[in-house]
């Protein structure tokens, strides 16, 4: 299984646990930073990009996300949760964050890259 950590403590004892229990049962684990996502809000065809590059398939998430960033983790998760992606906590349908239906930017986030399309946090 491909999994995917989202944190921004790599280093962090919780994380570095997690990634090692994963490994032990043989799952591909790679840990991810949450703020180095950008979310293409593009209908119809959810995406993510990590780093100006489109991610690549992940199985399952084990987000990490510390409160400081929580609106913008929060909604990283639902953009893997649109991309059925299995994630170990789900990000609640908070009516701000629907407009990965309708609204072009959350209040935290900057359009970024190619589009208007793609939001990274601030």
């Amino acid at each position: 299984m491909k999994l995917a950590i989202l944190s921004c403590g790599p280093n962090a004892y919780s994380t570095r646990r997690l990634k090692e229990a994963a490994e032990q049962r043989d799952h591909q684990v790679k840990i991810l930073n949450t703020l180095k996502f950008a979310i293409d809000l593009d209908r119809g065809s959810p995406d993510l990009y990590y780093r100006q590059k489109a991610l690549s398939h992940y199985d399952a998430v084990l987000p990490r996300i510390g409160a400081s960033i929580t609106y913008y983790g929060t909604a990283v998760v639902r953009q893997f949760q649109e991309m059925n992606v299995f994630c170990a906590n789900t990000a609640p349908r908070h009516p701000e964050l629907t407009r990965q239906a309708a609204q072009p930017a959350a209040p935290e986030s900057t359009p970024c890259g190619d589009s208007e399309n793609h939001l990274c946090p601030r």
